[in-house]
This record gives C-alpha cells, sequence and structure tokens, in this order.
C-alpha cells in the first residue's frame, strides 16, 4: 500500500517537473519559444484536468455512502474545469483566439460550485448545536480573512477597473469570489475533517493543498490579468498544474488508516485544526496592515471584514470557553466518579482479603513477611502481629524450607512472573497444613516492591486424594495391595532384577474350601476369614515381600530377591502350613487348605544367549498356570510353572475355540440310546447323547470335550442346543403316528445349567415352542449335584418338577455320601451305574449286594430304576430277579442316528440275545 503511493508521488513529481521546466520562463530563451510554451501549457492543463476527474472518479466508484457522493462531485469539478480548459486551448492554440466571456468560462465556473458541494459532504458535522456553531463560526473566520486578503490585493481593485461588459465585469468578480468560496472551504473541511477523522489525513491535506493552491493560481491570473502581464504558459499555469496533479495523486492514495488513528496523529491533526483559522486571521490582519502601511489608506471594505473577523473571533471564544468548563465540569464528573470507583474496588479488596478463604503473604525478596491477611488467623491459627517482619521459613518443613525459598528467590529474579508450589505450613496449633501456594513477582511493581504468595489450605482434599489413591491400590477388606499395584511393583522387580543380578518369584495361592464356608456361614464370615488369612500371609513371608489380594480367595506373594526355585518353595510352604491351624470363626472352629503356584524369573548372566526375563503379563500367567496344576494335583500342594504347563493352556485356549465354532457352525449332532422296559423288552424311551464332528480331528470322544465345556461355561449354550434339538426330534417321531407317542426322552443337565436362575424358564419355553408334554421329558443329572445342594438348584429342580417334567439320577451309586439328601430333591427315577451292572452274573456277591440295595431303595422311595450298561443276558436276567424295571445297553442296542429309532418305532423287534462286541461298547460314552 504504502509503496503504491509513493509510486503515484513520484510520478505526480516528475509531471510537475517536467510541466514546470517548459513553462518557467527562463526556458523561452532556449529555443522552445512562447509558442510551444502556451501549446503545451493549454493541453498539459486540460490534460491534468481530466486525468485529476478521473482519479476521482474511480475512488468515487469504490467508495460507500456520502463519500462516494463527495468524491463524485469533486471529480466533476476537476472535469468541468478540464472540460473548459479544452475549449479555451481550442480557441488559443488552434483558432490564434482570446475571447472573453466565453464557453470555456462555463467549464471554468462550473468547477467551483462542485467543487464546494463535495468538499462540504466530506466530513460528518457536529450532532451538538454548539459543535455546529463553532464549525460555522472556523468556516466564517476564514471566509472573512480570505475575503481581506482578496480585497486588499485583487477584489477592491477588480471592481474600479471598467471592462468591455456588464458581463464581463460580473465574470471577472466571480472568479476571485468563487476562489474565497473554494478556498475557505477547503481549510474548514482542513481544520474539521482531521479533527474528526472522519477522512485520511493525507487525503485531506492533497485536497486542501490542491484546492487552496489552485484559488491562489486564480489570483495570480487575476492579478497578472489586472496589468497586462499574463499569457498562456507563463508560470501562473504551473499552480493549476500542480494543483490538479495535487487532486489526482489524493483520488489514487490508499490509506491503511493506521496513521489516523494513532493517538499522536490524533493529537497532531487537533492541534492543526485549531491553528488553521487563526492562522488564516494573522495573515489577513498581517497582509492588509502591511498594505494600509504603504498606503496610508483603509478602505471601508477593510474596515467590514476586520469587524466581521472581531465578531467571529469573540464568538468563537465564547464558544470555546464554553466548551473548555463543559470538558472541564465533565473531567471533575469523570475524577469524582473514578475516586468512588476506587474506593468501591479498595473496600471490595479489603471485604475480600478479610474473608478469603485464601491467604496472602507478602515477602520482600529476602524472604521476610512484610503483610498478612487477616484470614491467616482464621484459616491457619497465626497471629498477623507475630509474622510482621518475620522469616517465612520459620513456617516451613525443614525438608521443605530450601527448595521453596529457591524457588521464591527464582521469581524474584524474574518480574511479573508466576509460579505454583506445594508445600505444608505449620499452624498456630503446631499441625501441618498442606497449601497449594501461587507466587507473582511484584517486586517491581512501586505499590507491592515484593512477592504476592496466594495460600490455599488443601489439606483436607489432599488426605482425600490420598485415600482415594490408597483405595485405587489395595483392598477394601484386607488392606492389602490389590492387583493393580500388584502388577505394578511385579513391573519395577523386572527392570530392577537385571542391575541387581536378583531373581524375582511370583507365588498365587488360592484358598482350598473357601466357597463352602461362604455358603454354609454366610459372606461375613468368608470376610473374616479372608481378613485372617491375609494377616497369617503377612507374618510368615521375608521382610521387604508384597503381600497382595487379587481377588475373591485368591492371594499372590512377590519375593524381589530370592536365590532360586527352592528359597520361592520355601516361601510357599510356609504359606500353605500357615493354613494348617484352624480358623476360629464365629465362634466355630474352620479348617481350609491352599494351593500354591510359583513361578520364577532369573537374572540373566549372559549364559543364555537370546534368553530374556518375562513380561509382568507373562509372569503373572505362568503362576497362575501352576497353581491351577498344583490343584488339579490335589489341594494343600505347591507346583513350579514349567514351559508345558503354557503349551497345555495354548491346546486348551484353541480346544475351547474350536468347541464355540462347533456350536455356531453346526458340528454337533445328537444320538439317541433306547431304553426298554426289562419285563418285555418293550421300546420305552430313549436317551440324548451328544456327539462332536470335528473337521480335522473327526469324532471327538465326549470325555474329551465335556469337562472343557464345564470349565469354559459353553455347557450352559450347548446344553440349552441339546434339549432344543432332543425336543423337537421327539415331537417329530410323534408325529409320524407310529407308536412314539408315550415315547420318554431323556437328557443330560449339567451343573452349572442348574445353577442358572433362569434354567427352569428354559425347560418350559423348549416345550412350549417345540410341542413335547411335559411328562414326556427326563431330565437327568449326576450326583455331584446333589452333593452341592445349593439353594439356586433345589430350587430350580422343584420349579421343572412342578410343571410335570421328571428328574432322574444318572450314575447312581458312586456317591455314596448323597443317600441321607436323597428325600430331599424331586427325583423320580434312580439310574443303577454300569460299574455294578458290570459285575452282575460273575459270581461277586458284593456286586450283586449292592445292585440290589439300590432297587430296593429305589422301591421304597417309590422311584424307578433303570438299569445303565446291560450287555451280557446273565446281566439282564440278574436285574429282572432284583425288580429293577427299565434297561439299556449294548445288549439291545447302541447310541444311533434320529432315522434309526424312527426304523425302531415303526418296526420293533425282540431283543438280541447275544453280547455286543468291545469296540462297539466303547462308542457308548
Amino acid at each position: 500500500m504504502r509503496r503504491r503511493n509513493v509510486a503515484v508521488f513520484l510520478v505526480a513529481s516528475a509531471l510537475g517537473l517536467v510541466f514546470g521546466l517548459v513553462c518557467f520562463p527562463p526556458t523561452h530563451g532556449i529555443g522552445l519559444g512562447k509558442g510551444f510554451a502556451r501549446d503545451f501549457s493549454n493541453v498539459g492543463l486540460a490534460i491534468a484536468a481530466l486525468g485529476a476527474g478521473a482519479a476521482m472518479g474511480v475512488r468515487a466508484s469504490r467508495a460507500k455512502g456520502r463519500q462516494r457522493l463527495s468524491w463524485a462531485l469533486l471529480a466533476a469539478s476537476a472535469a468541468s474545469w478540464g472540460g473548459g480548459q479544452t475549449i479555451w486551448a481550442i480557441y488559443e492554440s488552434i483558432l490564434g483566439k482570446q475571447p472573453f466571456p466565453s464557453a470555456a468560462d462555463i467549464g471554468y465556473l462550473g468547477e467551483i460550485p462542485t467543487i464546494v458541494a463535495g468538499l462540504l459532504l466530506m466530513p460528518n458535522l457536529p450532532s451538538r448545536a454548539a459543535g455546529r456553531l463553532r464549525v460555522l463560526t472556523d468556516g466564517g473566520l476564514i471566509a472573512a480573512s480570505l475575503a481581506m486578503i482578496s480585497w486588499t490585493f485583487l477584489l477592491g481593485e477588480q471592481l474600479h477597473t471598467p471592462a468591455d461588459s456588464r458581463l464581463a465585469q460580473v465574470i471577472s468578480i466571480a472568479y476571485p469570489i468563487g476562489d474565497i468560496v473554494s478556498a475557505s472551504v477547503a481549510l474548514f473541511v482542513l481544520s474539521h475533517a482531521m479533527r474528526t477523522r472522519d477522512v485520511s489525513p493525507w487525503v485531506v491535506l492533497l485536497i486542501t493543498g490542491g484546492v487552496v493552491g489552485f484559488a491562489t493560481s486564480d489570483s495570480w491570473f487575476a492579478v497578472s490579468n489586472l496589468h497586462g502581464t499574463y499569457y498562456s504558459g507563463s508560470p501562473v499555469d504551473i499552480g493549476w498544474f500542480s494543483a490538479f496533479l495535487l487532486l489526482a495523486v489524493a483520488g489514487l492514495h490508499r490509506s491503511t488508516g493506521e496513521a489516523s488513528h494513532s493517538p499522536a496523529a490524533t493529537r497532531t491533526a487537533t492541534a492543526f485544526a485549531l491553528v488553521v483559522p487563526y492562522a488564516a486571521v494573522i495573515a489577513a490582519i498581517t497582509l492588509t496592515a502591511a498594505e494600509v502601511w504603504i498606503h496610508h489608506r483603509l478602505t471601508m471594505s477593510q474596515s467590514v471584514c476586520a469587524l466581521i473577523i472581531m465578531i467571529l473571533g469573540a464568538i468563537r471564544h465564547v464558544l470555546a470557553t464554553q466548551v473548555n468548563q463543559r470538558l472541564r465540569r465533565h473531567l471533575e464528573a469523570r475524577v469524582q466518579e473514578r475516586t468512588r470507583e476506587l474506593a468501591t474496588s479498595a473496600a471490595r479488596f479489603t471485604a475480600l482479603v478479610t474473608h478469603s478463604s485464601d491467604v496472602i503473604f507478602v515477602l520482600d525478596p529476602s524472604g521476610r513477611v512484610t503483610y498478612a491477611s487477616p484470614s491467616v488467623h482464621e484459616i491457619f491459627g497465626l497471629d498477623t502481629a507475630s509474622l510482621d517482619d518475620a522469616p517465612f521459613a520459620r513456617l516451613l518443613k525443614l525438608g521443605e524450607a530450601a527448595l521453596v525459598l529457591e524457588e521464591i528467590a527464582a521469581a524474584a529474579g524474574a518480574p511479573y512472573s508466576t509460579r505454583t508450589l506445594s508445600f505444608a505450613l505449620r499452624g498456630g496449633d503446631g499441625r501441618w497444613r498442606q497449601t497449594e501456594t501461587v507466587v507473582t513477582s511484584l517486586v517491581d511493581d512501586p505499590a507491592v516492591q515484593g512477592l504476592v504468595l496466594n495460600c490455599r489450605d488443601i489439606t483436607e482434599r489432599s488426605e482425600l486424594e490420598a485415600q482415594l489413591v490408597h483405595q485405587a491400590f489395595h483392598d477394601v477388606l484386607t488392606r492389602l495391595p490389590n492387583r493393580a499395584l500388584f502388577r505394578d511393583r511385579v513391573a519395577h522387580a523386572l527392570v530392577a532384577a537385571p542391575r541387581h543380578g536378583a531373581s524375582v518369584a511370583v507365588l498365587f495361592l488360592d484358598l482350598d474350601g473357601f466357597k463352602a464356608v461362604n455358603d454354609s456361614l454366610g459372606h461375613d464370615a468368608g470376610d473374616q476369614l479372608l481378613l485372617s488369612a491375609a494377616q497369617r500371609f503377612e507374618h510368615v513371608v521375608r521382610p521387604g515381600d508384597t503381600v497382595a489380594r487379587l481377588g475373591g480367595d485368591e492371594f499372590a506373594v512377590l519375593l524381589e530377591d530370592v536365590a532360586g526355585a527352592d528359597e520361592a518353595g520355601e516361601v510357599g510352604q510356609r504359606l500353605i502350613e500357615a493354613l494348617a491351624e484352624p480358623f476360629v470363626i464365629s465362634g466355630r472352629p474352620i479348617l481350609v487348605g491352599g494351593s500354591v503356584g510359583v513361578a520364577l524369573a532369573h537374572a540373566l548372566d549372559g549364559s543364555s544367549p537370546g534368553a530374556s526375563m518375562p513380561t509382568t503379563e507373562e509372569l503373572l500367567r505362568n503362576a497362575d498356570l501352576a497353581m491351577y496344576r498344583a490343584k488339579a494335583n490335589g489341594r494343600g500342594g505347591i507346583a513350579h510353572f514349567e514351559p508345558g504347563m503354557h503349551a497345555s493352556l495354548v491346546a486348551r485356549v484353541q480346544e475351547e475355540a474350536d468347541l464355540r465354532a462347533a456350536l455356531e457352525e453346526g458340528q454337533l449332532r445328537l444320538e439317541y440310546q433306547p431304553t426298554y422296559r426289562l419285563a418285555d423288552g418293550a421300546l420305552t424311551g430313549v436317551e440324548a447323547l451328544l456327539r462332536w464332528d470335528h473337521p480335522v480331528r473327526g469324532l471327538v470322544p465326549p470325555n474329551d470335550f465335556i469337562p472343557l465345556a464345564e470349565q469354559t461355561g459353553l455347557i450352559v449354550p450347548i446344553g440349552s442346543w441339546v434339549l432344543r434339538e432332543a425336543c423337537r426330534q421327539a415331537v417329530e417321531w410323534a408325529a409320524d403316528g407310529r407308536g412314539a407317542a408315550g415315547l420318554t426322552l431323556a437328557v443330560n443337565v449339567s451343573a452349572r445349567q442348574l445353577q442358572n436362575d433362569g434354567f427352569a424358564d428354559i425347560v418350559a419355553q423348549c416345550l412350549r415352542q417345540t410341542g413335547l408334554a411335559p411328562d414326556r421329558l427326563v431330565l437327568e443329572l449326576t450326583e455331584s449335584v446333589l452333593l452341592e445342594h445349593d439353594e439356586v438348584t433345589v430350587a430350580t429342580l422343584r420349579a421343572i418338577r412342578a410343571s410335570g417334567v421328571r428328574i432322574a439320577v444318572d450314575d447312581f451309586g458312586t456317591g455314596y455320601s448323597s443317600l441321607s439328601y436323597l428325600s430331599r430333591f424331586p427325583v423320580d427315577l434312580l439310574k443303577v451305574d454300569r460299574s455294578f451292572v458290570d459285575r452282575l452274573g460273575d459270581g461277586e456277591s458284593e456286586s450283586s449286594a449292592l445292585a440290589r440295595s439300590i432297587v430296593q431303595l429305589g422301591h421304597s422311595l417309590a422311584l424307578t430304576t433303570v438299569a445303565e450298561g446291560i450287555e451280557q443276558p446273565d446281566q439282564l436276567r440278574a436285574l429282572q430277579a432284583m425288580g429293577c424295571e427299565y434297561g439299556q445297553g449294548f445288549y439291545f442296542a447302541k447310541p444311533v442316528r434320529p432315522e434309526e429309532i424312527a426304523k425302531m418305532i415303526a418296526a420293533p423287534k425282540a431283543p438280541p440275545q447275544g453280547s455286543a462286541p468291545a469296540s462297539e461298547r466303547a462308542l457308548a460314552l
């Protein structure tokens, strides 16, 4: 923007210099001649005027509002004069005439009203009446002063000079009067526009310079013309040319607005605006006085102008006095208002400081207290008088004082800096209060000259944060580290171990029999047991070892420096021995055991290239695997981690994924084992048996995947599928109308399924959706369910039994302890385990006696008995003699697909008389 303005100014200056060299009198003597200067001047003035009009016209097209109209009028004024000059150039340079008056005067005189109108539209007048009157007074002073000067040197003589006609006389007088008006308005605009900043000061100066320069050149022309010394191409034309160049530069000027709004520019513009009217008055009085002194006469017109100037000056003085008084009153009111604000602010500050929950200390650079807010007594219990000029260090802890004072000294060396500190402050009662303190350095502030400490008591917050942190990393019941803190300490131990050449061991311990305590005595007793066990564990480990509770009845121990597996095993043995003594809970002795898994991270000595310390996750996983191995080996044992355990885990995870995919992809299917009435060999029912056709492994034995399904919980969705599919198949057989309407369906149920509160609803929904009658469904469960006999299982069985579904106990006789609980369960059938049936007919009286006792027990309890695994005729005859009602086994049929059962129903056959091969018996699992 500035480069463009400079370029425009330089081009204008160059054009002015060329025009001046041509029109300056000495050039006539170097061969150019007056004729060339005349023609060059006529054409150059026309081009300059029209160019100025074009430049201001472009400015008008980019302006808005009244500024657009103002610039348009200014452009029209220059174009009007340029048109008149073009006509004059034709007269003088082409036709060789100098007529007066002529058509050129129309263009010349048209310039005056348009430029005056354009100038008056440029600034905004004040809104107050006094302000407008003052502006008009300034304009009057300027006009009267210029009129006085013009009368003295031009107008007076012009009026007394005879003319060829009255029109010529009027036009001759119109020029100087128009110059007075335009120059007065230009100076008026200069004095007001620069003060109001409606237009850029540079633009105002350029326009004013152009208009005043034009009026001065016009007056010079008129004086020269009166004395007959004017000719086209004279130096007078240089003034006109320069005036239009200034107007053109004003139209092309681009302002950033920065200078006009700066305080320095505003003060300069205001001072200049105040000086302009007085400068015009002084110039008028000085020039007129010189003229009177020379010619010793004072005309009436000069006296009138002087009188007008004095009257306007007096009015302006009165107005200025009123403005000053109003300004003084305004300033006094503002001072009073500001004083009240300061007083209110001071009172508010005092109240805030006095009753603030924060304490404000002011220290000098040496660390001595120069001020303490009154709240220091309420918050810290300190007396402000005792703190006056006291060293601040005496309030700090010995271990923190040096660091705090160092920070304060650093703040003193960085004026107006701010830093936040946290330290303890001794209260009046001797207690330490934790603070959060903001230190602000106001050493260079004359009003403070010290360091401001804004102290807030955060003791309660710090204690709460510490409590929350402790709860986040400690078990609520035992106060031992929890899993998160234990993992963190293991991670740190593994990082430090290589540096110290130490080995790290992690022990996982699981209480054996804890669930029974919870179920029999309640959770409160279980919590007391856990707390007592935790206390015993802490007493038997080494100092510096970490005992943690991971959750439930699982504990862990971190040994950060052990010699090897033997030492870690010794600690594990002490943990097991700590459980040997019975716990007294609610006055009752409780005995529980524990299984311990040990995983070791050996310090590396460089003897095993490529080896590395295990990660935290790996070490914890290894200890967990070892603990499960210990539990599998028998309760109360210790197992050390071996790499094969991880391989078993990977295999187990893969098998679990395969089993999950088997359920989703339809790899599971059902076979059915027929059940016969022993008295006549009639087909009375079937038992659904689950089979898994693995796409790679082939047929997977049930004993290989049923335990995995139990452990992972997959037995619940698998069992639901078996129940639904078997019921659907039974209904399909009955729909054929071939004698299957009374056929019973037996489905094995897992203990995990029975522990689900919604299992009774699942059974009812399955019956409802498939349409199977409830009395045709038999749910078989093992004796292990009767051994646990928790309330959820009992309630579920009773709800199922109430719906009409019958309950059977599978493999009965293998859990002798369950006999006393048999009457407590809603049982309908007893299935004699095949281990008793296998020995029937072999002459072993003990097995026969046990089988007979089971059958008699069923009869005494009104329960139906079913024998499993019948394979020999002798076994069948023995069971018939005992009174056993139903049986199943290879003697009758092996498990078959649904379509084979349909054939058996449609065309029943007599039971076979031979025994089944041993290879086929193996498939009955």
